[in-house]
């Protein structure tokens, strides 16, 4: 049994993309998956799963979009991978660790995307590509910041989801845990 983070793209608490937790929750077990568990309402699910990650995601969002509505994005990871890319952050203690972002991409990108990345330009802010997730510094508040997921999926051409420091260490943190609780 393979235990998954899944991160959903541009979930919200209201609107066309609302997906309330409980009900995901409900849809998922039923389609047999095990110790599933959601963390806050932007989109944060763990699972555990016979399947490979793209196969896991795939049939996710397609139980999300027969069942509750959206068709969204999203990222199945694995715990160890969520812990690379917590350990691969290349902003130290120098930087305000609240203000670092990871955004994944939710399709394999296209040739030359983290080129793109790495010669962009973003007033005030960092943009650093690494092998699972794209990582941001944006000091200012991230609503008005010229770095965002939105910023980077337009310059890459690739769909992304991103979460903060603290988010995924509570993510990883819940996938370490040896039953849902």
């Amino acid at each position: 049994m393979n235990r998954y983070v899944i991160l959903l793209r541009g979930v919200m608490p209201t609107g066309k993309n609302k997906v309330p937790m409980a009900r995901l929750r409900e849809v998922v077990a039923a389609a047999g998956y095990q110790q599933v568990r959601t963390w806050i309402q932007s989109g944060n699910l763990l699972v555990d799963s016979p399947r490979g990650p793209l196969e896991t995601a795939q049939d996710i969002q397609g139980l999300i979009a027969r069942h509750i509505g959206p068709t969204l994005e999203l990222v199945a990871l694995r715990p160890q991978e969520v812990a690379e890319a917590l350990a691969g952050n290349p902003f130290g203690e120098a930087f305000d660790q609240a203000r670092v972002f990871y955004s994944f991409f939710t399709q394999p990108p296209g040739e030359g995307a983290r080129d793109s990345i790495r010669a962009a330009s973003f007033p005030g802010c960092q943009a650093i590509p690494g092998s699972l997730a794209v990582y941001m510094y944006v000091p200012m508040d991230y609503t008005r910041a010229p770095l965002n997921a939105g910023a980077l999926e337009k310059l890459t051409g690739t769909p992304m989801t991103m979460r903060n420091t603290n988010t995924l260490r509570r993510l990883l943190a819940l996938s370490q845990a040896p039953e849902a609780g």
